[in-house]
């Protein structure tokens, strides 16, 4: 073999090398599906709605907390929760509940389900107020 030819092999295979660490520094390996990183609830018009109790079932896993300023949500996600398997199992509600009167105005009860293969990253959850 030339020297010239295989010194340009090994440029090629350094190169290979390094561009495949690159990619796979800047984007990570491939995660597995997690419960919606940010959610939000949200009155007709929008705007986010704090001091609502947000809970997530699954079956007779349960966690809940409350709405935050703008109506985000902190969820419990990733593998190793025990609500989080579940939900992969048999799907995942959502229910939010006014627990504050009327400081922030008065919304009913708002609960959704998704399906175990439908798990969103996101959840936007839509209260109305009563008539």
């Amino acid at each position: 073999m030339q020297p010239l030819s295989a010194l340009k092999k090994l440029a090629i295979g350094a190169l290979s090398a390094g561009t495949t660490i690159m990619i796979a520094a800047c984007y990570g390996p491939n995660l597995q599906r997690t419960i919606p990183i940010s959610s939000r609830v949200v009155d007709p018009t929008g705007a986010g709605i704090r001091n609502l109790k947000v809970c997530f079932s699954a079956e007779t896993l349960e966690e809940c907390q409350p709405s935050r300023y703008g109506g985000n949500i902190n969820i419990p996600r990733g593998t190793g929760n025990p609500l989080w398997e579940k939900a992969k199992e048999v799907g995942l509600t959502v229910c939010a509940t006014d627990i504050d009167g009327a400081d922030n105005g008065i919304f009913l009860k708002t609960c959704r389900f998704f399906g175990p293969k439908h798990l969103p990253r996101q959840i936007t959850l839509r209260m109305d107020k009563p008539r």
